[in-house]
């Protein structure tokens, strides 16, 4: 992906060598600017660890993405291609839905090209309210009613996707176009105007919007109380650093600590029945309060407010507009930024939108060269990255330690530390893999890995750390029984009787949440315990 951005915006740019360029810059330009030099500040010296290598490439390629759809004339034809896209994508999720094609995850069936339903019903929900806003402009032209395949499809995938935030959004941003649209008609306008003003107009409204927010909190209720409780931890990290947040990048690393701290607090709440691995924030401002701070929410609040105060004067950038608030209204329930592809749409619309100028500049040849040569070097930087990288499928995961410039490089990625620690836990002896165990613990803390460290100091005899590691597993997930039980076993084993039956007693009394051959076995000891430890004392 870095590549072909790189190489196309080299090729545009040589194309209009010879050609005038003209580089306009608006209000929301010079802001998202300086945004950009915030994020950049709070990515390198906010957060605590260090950032990932790859995360130069996300910055770069959406900074090179927005100038490219910028500069490009023809821009219908990114909303035709999302239509399309939405109905392929439509098509698909109908065949894994009959089961002739596989879906890209084992836990749902319906996934369309994506990794869950939860983007694929985001990315179904946009191209919907594209085709509605295409259907409505298209007047007098008969063809337009072609529009309603596509537009049946894509309802019927999204309600196949079963994401209550793509329909949440869906419903509102499509009825508000269809509202502006009808009331162009001055008498149908002055009726809704003396509508608004009605009381019992306004509570009806109310109670609609009430209602539908309560079916779908009903309709799946733990899941729903699951996010409630990411929602009060994510809180928690923005009211722990609320100027300039944790730092970009940190709600994986951070996230499931705090949810430990909120369960070691409240060890009686509800939510230890529903709690999970908080893999997603599923609010992004939340998740930019978390990250960023005020700070970054003021940026993304001035945004925001340019975006809707100042007029767009053609009308691809208002459909733009209308594509956009679909997204922020997606994103108040899911994760749209944590998705690629949503998020270069994103950043796409953004590029669609048309404001007037508040300054231009135009481009010498010399510029453009100089441009070139910069592109030119970011290239050679992506290929020699991509080579490195490319090593990778060459050198065995038990060599990875001693190429020391490859291990620096991706040491932060959280997918290949998991997985190297995985490794290190089976194959290496408990003291060289605990440096690998701890630098895990700083990328991608969880209650497996927790309880790997607390049996590798349980191996190096040091029975109280590994206690200490075993009960902060514990406050992560209360709903897993593994980290109770090796408490249990710890106790037992020192003949502390008390401390056995405490644990043994707090493990059967809860709930767990998955239940399997090893967790059934686990109870069954403990339940021997249990009975025996009655009857000595009877």
């Amino acid at each position: 992906m870095n590549l072909i951005i790189v190489i196309f915006c080299l090729f545009h740019l040589l194309h209009k060598l010879d050609r005038h360029i003209c580089l306009t810059v608006t209000h929301i330009d010079i802001l998202c600017l300086l945004y950009l030099i915030y994020c950049i500040f709070n990515a390198y010296y906010t957060r605590e660890n260090e950032m990932p290598y790859i995360w130069r490439y996300t910055i770069l390629n959406l900074v090179l993405g927005y100038l490219l759809i910028r500069s490009y004339p023809q821009k219908p034809i990114i909303i035709n291609a999302l239509i399309i896209s939405g109905t392929l994508q439509s098509v698909i999720a109908i065949l894994q839905s009959i089961n002739k094609i596989h879906g890209n995850n084992d836990f749902f069936q319906i996934t369309g090209t994506f990794q869950n339903p939860g983007p694929l019903g985001g990315f179904l929900g946009l191209s919907f309210i594209f085709t509605i806003k295409c259907f409505l402009d298209k007047k007098k032209d008969k063809r337009k009613f072609l529009l309603f395949i596509p537009l049946i499809l894509m309802g019927y995938g999204l309600l196949l996707s079963d994401s209550r935030s793509a329909w949440i959004a869906t419903f509102s941003v499509s009825n508000y176009i269809l509202y502006k649209n009808i009331i162009r008609d001055e008498k149908i306008k002055s009726f809704f105007l003396k509508m608004k003003q009605s009381f019992i107009i306004k509570l009806l409204f109310m109670f609609i919007c009430l209602s539908c927010l309560t079916i779908t909190y009903l309709y799946k209720q733990n899941s729903a109380n699951g996010r409630l409780l990411i929602w009060q931890t994510t809180t928690n990290m923005f009211l722990d650093k609320p100027l300039t947040g944790q730092g970009i990048g940190s709600f994986k690393e951070t996230n499931i600590l705090y949810q430990a701290r909120y369960f070691e607090k409240n060890p009686h709440s509800y939510f230890a029945s529903v709690a999970g691995y908080p893999g997603y924030p599923y609010n992004e401002f939340l998740h930019i309060a978390s990250e960023q701070g005020v700070i970054g929410i003021l940026f993304i609040g001035g945004i925001l407010f340019l975006l809707y105060r100042l007029p767009q004067y053609h009308r691809i950038g208002k459909t733009a507009l209308y594509g956009l608030s679909y997204l922020f209204l997606f994103s108040l329930f899911s994760y749209t930024f944590y998705i690629i592809s949503l998020m270069f749409i994103t950043i796409g619309l953004g590029g669609c939108l048309s404001y007037r100028p508040l300054v231009s500049f135009a481009f010498s040849k010399s510029m453009k060269i100089i441009a070139a040569l910069c592109l030119l070097s970011i290239l050679c930087v992506v290929i020699s990255d991509i080579k490195i990288y490319k090593e990778l499928r060459f050198i065995s995961i038990s060599s990875i330690h001693n190429h020391k410039e490859l291990y620096d490089k991706i040491k932060n990625n959280s997918s290949f530390i998991d997985n190297y620690a995985q490794w290190a836990m089976i194959t290496m002896p408990p003291d060289k893999r605990l440096p690998i165990l701890r630098q895990a613990e700083n990328v991608v803390p969880t209650v497996e890995l927790f309880n790997d460290i607390g049996d590798t100091y349980l191996s190096l005899f040091n029975t109280n750390v590994a206690i200490q590691y075993y009960k902060k597993a514990d406050l992560m997930i209360p709903n897993r029984i593994t980290s109770k039980y090796k408490l249990f076993q710890i106790y037992l084993g020192a003949k502390d009787s008390c401390c056995a039956l405490k644990w043994c007693e707090k493990a059967l009394s809860g709930s767990l949440k998955i239940e399997n051959t090893a967790t059934l076995k686990m109870k069954i000891k403990m339940r021997q315990f249990k009975d025996i430890q009655l009857c000595s004392s009877n």
